[in-house]
């Protein structure tokens, strides 16, 4: 029997001292920049990456639980992230709606083929080198979403 460790998409021990402190947008920056760099990067492509991803949408009896608790601290971190930047209580409705449409870029890049999507949109860069970029791009259009939830 072949067993596969565990490799998260973002070490939240990584994540956690820089959002511990400052102002949510400078956490929501560092919370998203972490996530894309290591979805840009060559392991995320490679034969486990692809299966951790595959694990994220169907989890296997294999993994069973083991996933949802880094999971759960990470959540937490974007609901508290995202609660202070709208002014909405984290575990309500709103936040958790924004919550999604903050993480559904991430879980595009965790999911769909890369060449094909390239194929489709050719100025788009996916590579460790563009993270940088395409991070402040998410965390930009991220920002716009929250303001215009916090003025309803």
């Amino acid at each position: 029997m072949v067993r596969l460790r565990h490799a998260p998409v973002a070490d939240q021990h990584e994540l956690l001292p820089t959002t511990a402190k400052g102002d949510p947008q400078r956490q929501l920056a560092a919370f998203l920049g972490l996530i894309v760099r290591a979805l840009t990067s060559p392991v995320s492509q490679s034969w486990p990456g692809k299966l951790l991803g595959r694990e994220f949408i169907s989890p296997s009896k294999v993994r069973g639980r083991a996933h949802d608790e880094p999971l759960a601290a990470r959540s937490k971190m974007l609901k508290s992230i995202v609660g202070a930047l709208t002014g909405k209580p984290a575990g309500g409705a709103q936040v958790a709606r924004c919550c999604i449409s903050i993480m559904a870029p991430c879980a595009l890049l965790l999911l769909v083929n890369r060449r094909k999507l390239q194929r489709f949109m050719p100025g788009l860069s996916l590579t460790p080198a563009s993270a940088a970029e395409l991070a402040k791009h998410m965390v930009d259009f991220s920002l716009a979403g929250l303001a215009a939830v916090a003025q309803r």
